[in-house]
């Protein structure tokens, strides 16, 4: 050791060169060069120095932004860049700079601390910095030694073999620690993330070669080139759970892509632990694995099993900057195995244990001082059956033959229990290839087997569940279509036996009546994947056609794609539902010509099912009011405890008649019960027919024969005009109905004048209440200023409300100008109108092409802007999706079959009418609000939810019934809705188009 370091404080400082080459980090590498070689033609012709040792210590540049040193630029870095072929004008100094600058302050200068600095670091240029971190000067070891007596050299060599002996202990230790480190199957690494903002990688393993195809060096020189390698879709992930780790010191983990200098892509998986240092830099210790194979594994394992997606778990290791002393490496490399998600077990030459990890206890139950020291055949450790096999692995770990093993094998616990594990087993060797020890990782892959075992559970249950279905179930190749199996419902609904079946294609044995049918069925599978309820036609092995549903899916068999197909016969329901819709149309001609009359049946709830009759409008009622709600629901109150006993004796078989007088007319009912084949009651039929007219003949001849009976003895000549006043009467009965017919037209009218007229006084209310609000806010109390507000507010929805009623009003008023609309041009134009809405809900709108129809262009414009206007307002949080379609579109976009199916669900003849369709992605409906949705003033949102007033949909269905079509939804709440509304094709009677 230097005795006095003090006596050497004078020529320590003359050996400091007090004008260092600074620089900024935006200057070019050139203008770096420059200055690097002027410095050095003036050191050795000044005079100043020695000559070639003044050069010394311009053979580098500081690199400064403003007064603070970032980095560092030598001439090694110079050579290096020129060797590679770059080109000096492009390269900036900040791009090749050492960010990592070694300093020493001014206060502390020794030659001990310049000597210990230069040695540890590999320095050659030490710069020297003040109390305020400026940059003062640069030692060199060339200008300490040119300034020291012979003495203290002689004292330095002696420090040097002190320092040479300790490090050669250290190499020895360190070699050890180098073979146990690259027996980790991983790069270990040192991250360190500074206060300033800048990163280094102090420490990178040897795999850096094998994982990042690159030189250590590389990566340690410029800590960028690894962040470059990254794949850009996972760069901000990455930089975000790094940044995350850095602010809670929690263990990190991750699993990335890079980008390899070969041209590939890899993916790799990251393990650490973060620390704080003591001047506030963020260190993670840890390892980077390589986990291409996995993830290809991974991605095939899905593909064949979906319900099976499990990650192993990767080893996480903390290690820390190989330090002066190896005690510290191994401590911490310990430390790093220890916190292993993965057990970890040493074992020595003779294959006996030397090191047992935390895990390792948490997993077989042993503490390590109850198994240090013996082999594997020691204690209750292997499972029986699979000692061979163990056996074999240790002794080719142990010969040399494998210095790397995997393999499989059952453990025991120490409470008994079994456990499977994989073994990867890794032998270090010394440089003559002797063994040291063997390092094995255990990963539990328990819950793995016990998964594999319920997947071939399933797969038994499967096949039990195939042959026991109802359905008829085959499995065939996809697209060859051979038979793979076929279950016994399958061979009772085709009469092929399994044997027939089984080995021969569908064409084979002539299933498919159509060759089309065949074709559009593949062409969906082709496209889809799979199929729903496929309409086909079917032959039997006797020859019969049968209507069947045809459901089928992919899948994969032993890497063979299969097609697991369903088959439904409806050939006798499509019979049935033909009949019925004859029938059908049959009852409701009949019924909707009843004369003078309505007709209802209802079912055992009270609730009509259907309603018809050509009284109904002159009642003020419609078949809507009725259909699909119940007799408290439709009829007026006061009517409700006159009909619900007569309905109720129907229902217990009882057939009744009644009259019941209701307004200024009369009407007999006949209640009678509806029974089936069995004879019971399952419904109830009302008919109603009009016998005020009868009624008035009835009460004037009873009134009639009164007079006449009273007068017949007084004079017979008064019987002529007895008479004459009775046919008199009748006349006058005529015509008192004739001026209802016209008063109910003009209440009619003056119902849309007194709304309309209405709308002028409430104006005068709004607009002379907004202005006492304007004039008088703050002057008045704080209720007067609510109340104004409540009046504002209750003027504006009044108002609102008399707007859509007379537009309701008008839609049931004015005729129908009928004319060939492009409905394409006009779902523009509502759009159009929509534009502000859209832009606001940020709502995408989509449509097919559309048809062009006979329709009132006015009216259908309306109806689209209603519907379409609902679907933007009633969406929740995700912008709105709204698609326009229709089906029957046939010969332009329309795919026919697919309209055909779809028209046979919703029971539309397509050959007579369009159904259009408006989907939206909105709040949905729940079921028992979809009829009540169509009446006028119902809503089913408070107004704070959502506007309006209840009034725009009744419109739709006015508008709708007025072309003679019908509207209808489907929707689940949340799932959002799809409105249906039918047109007739083809040109309308006139008579149909008027109310």
């Amino acid at each position: 050791m230097l005795s006095d370091f003090s006596a050497l404080a004078t020529d320590l400082v003359l050996a400091i060169a007090l004008r260092p080459l600074l620089i900024t980090p935006d200057q070019s590498l050139r203008q770096a060069i420059e200055i690097m070689h002027q410095a050095q033609i003036q050191s050795c012709n000044d005079g100043s120095g020695s000559g070639g040792n003044a050069a010394l210590c311009h053979s580098c540049v500081l690199v400064m932004e403003e007064t603070r040193l970032v980095g560092i630029l030598t001439t090694i870095d110079v050579v290096r860049l020129i060797a590679v072929g770059a080109v000096a004008e492009t390269i900036t100094v900040g791009a090749v700079m050492t960010p990592n600058v070694v300093t020493i302050k001014q206060a502390h200068v020794s030659i001990a601390g310049v000597f210990d600095l230069f040695r540890r670091h590999q320095l050659h240029h030490l710069p020297l910095i003040d109390s305020s971190d400026r940059v003062v000067g640069i030692i060199t070891p060339e200008r300490v030694l040119q300034g020291l007596k012979w003495t203290d050299l002689l004292n330095l060599v002696e420090q040097d073999l002190l320092l040479e002996q300790k490090a050669n202990d250290l190499e020895k230790r360190e070699t050890r620690l180098r073979r146990l480190v690259a027996s980790v199957p991983g790069m270990l690494y040192q991250y360190m993330l500074h206060i300033d903002g800048s990163e280094s990688f102090p420490f990178i393993g040897y795999n850096c070669r094998t994982i990042f195809e690159i030189e250590q060096d590389l990566a340690l020189q410029d800590p960028q080139f690894l962040w470059r390698m990254t794949h850009p879709e996972d760069l901000p992930e990455l930089r975000e759970s790094l940044q995350l780790s850095a602010q809670t010191l929690q263990s990190w983990k991750m699993e990335w892509r890079i980008l390899t200098p070969s041209g590939g892509c890899k993916w790799v998986q990251g393990v650490a632990r973060p620390g704080r240092q003591e001047n506030g830099d963020i260190v993670w210790n840890g390892m980077i694995l390589d986990i291409t194979d996995r993830k290809k594994l991974e991605e095939e394992r899905d593909r064949f099993f979906k319900e099976l997606r499990r990650s192993h778990d990767e080893l996480e290791h903390r290690v820390q900057e190989r330090t002066a002393a190896l005690q510290e490496a191994y401590q911490e490399l310990n430390s790093l195995i220890e916190n292993s998600p993965l057990a970890v077990v040493e074992w020595d030459s003779d294959f006996q244990v030397r090191g047992w990890s935390s895990q390792a206890e948490k997993l077989f139950g042993w503490q390590a001082r109850e198994v240090f020291g013996k082999h594997p055949d020691d204690w209750q450790f292997v499972y029986a059956a699979d000692r061979q096999t163990v056996q074999t692995a240790i002794t080719l770990l142990l010969n040399g033959s494998e210095a790397q093993s995997v393999y499989g094998s059952r453990n025991l616990t120490k409470s008994g229990a079994v456990v499977y594990c994989e073994w990867y087993n890794s032998a270090l060797v010394d440089e003559s290839g002797n063994l040291i020890s063997v390092l094995s990782l255990v990963l539990d892959v328990t819950q793995r087997k016990q998964a594999e075992a319920e997947l071939q559970a399933s797969q038994r249950r499967f096949a039990t569940a195939f042959h026991s279905s109802p359905v008829p179930l085959c499995l065939t190749t996809f697209p060859e279509s051979c038979h793979l199996d076929v279950n016994d419902s399958w061979v009772l609904s085709t009469g092929y036996s399994r044997e027939q079946a089984i080995g021969r294609t569908v064409n084979e044995l002539e299933l498919w009546q159509f060759v089309e049918e065949r074709e559009q069925f593949m062409q969906a599978m082709r496209e889809q994947g799979s199929i729903r309820n496929f309409l086909m036609h079917s032959k039997t092995q006797k020859g019969e056609i049968r209507k069947v549903l045809l459901s089928c899916d992919k899948i994969e068999l032993d890497g063979t794609l299969c097609l697991l197909s369903a088959v439904i016969d409806i050939t006798e329901q499509k019979r049935i539902e033909e009949a019925l819709r004859d029938s059908e149309a049959l009852y409701r001609t009949l019924i909707h010509n009843f004369p003078n009359g309505a007709v209802h049946l209802f079912d055992r709830h009270l609730r009509y099912v259907f309603t018809d009759g050509q009284e109904l409008a002159a009642m003020g009622m419609s078949r809507e009011q009725f259909e699909g709600r119940t007799l408290w629901e439709a009829l007026p109150p006061e009517l409700v405890p006159i009909m619900e006993p007569l309905y109720r004796q129907a229902l217990e078989g009882q057939s009744v008649t009644q009259e019941l007088p209701f307004g200024n007319r009369v009407y007999i009912i006949y209640v009678v019960p509806v029974r089936n084949d069995q004879n019971d009651v399952f419904a109830g039929l009302v008919l109603i027919q009009n016998i005020t007219t009868r009624k008035h003949m009835e009460a004037a001849l009873m009134q009639a024969r009164d007079e006449l009976e009273s007068r017949v003895q007084e004079r017979t000549e008064e019987l002529a005009a007895v008479n004459f006043y009775l046919q008199d009467q009748i006349l006058e009965h005529g015509r008192l109905a004739e001026r209802l017919a016209i008063s109910n037209q003009e209440l009619e009218q003056f119902a849309y004048i007194a709304s309309h007229d209405l709308q002028e006084p409430l104006r005068t209310i709004t607009s002379y209440t907004q202005l006492l609000a304007k004039r008088y806010a703050g002057q008045l109390d704080a209720k007067a200023d609510k109340y104004i507000g409540y009046i504002v507010d209750g003027s504006s929805r009044m108002q609102q409300l008399i707007t859509d009623l007379l537009a309701y009003s008008r839609v049931g008023r004015q005729e129908l100008k009928l004319e060939l609309t492009d409905c394409n041009e006009l779902l523009q134009k509502v759009l159009h109108n929509l534009q502000v809405a859209i832009a606001e809900s940020a709502a995408i709108v989509t449509c097919d092409r559309l048809p062009t129809v006979l329709v009132d262009a006015g009216r259908i414009m309306q109806l689209l802007q209603n519907l379409i206007g609902n679907a933007i307002k009633y969406c929740d949080k995700t912008p709105p999706e709204v698609h326009v379609g229709v089906l029957g579109n046939c010969g332009e976009d329309g795919d026919v079959e697919a309209d055909r199916e779809k028209a046979e669900i919703a029971n539309v003849a397509l050959e007579h009418e369009y159904v259009f369709w408006i989907r939206d992605n909105g709040i949905g409906i729940e079921p028992q609000y979809i009829e009540r949705i169509f009446v006028i003033f119902q809503r089913l949102h408070t107004r704070r939810e959502y506007a309006g007033t209840g009034i725009g949909l009744a419109v739709c269905k006015k508008i709708v019934e007025r072309h003679k079509g019908r509207i209808w939804v489907e929707s689940e709440p949340g799932q959002g809705a799809t409105f249906y509304f039918t047109l007739p094709k083809g040109e309308m009677p006139h008579s149909e188009v008027e109310e």
